[in-house]
């Protein structure tokens, strides 16, 4: 019964670690976009801002 969890248990905690890897950031921009504060922004969220426009 425990090794039926322990395959499932693994990948799933990658996917969403992955998952909150890549969709965290976005939705702070998306968030700073809706509000209006992305000219206003500063610190490492600004150059994480840039550096996903330059891509």
């Amino acid at each position: 019964m425990t090794n039926i969890y322990q395959r499932y248990l693994r990948p799933s905690l990658r996917v969403a670690a992955l998952v909150m890897l890549f969709v965290g950031p976005l939705a702070g921009i998306a968030s700073a976009i809706a509000d209006g504060n992305s000219k206003s922004t500063n610190g490492a969220g600004f150059v994480l801002y840039v550096s996903l426009m330059r891509g």
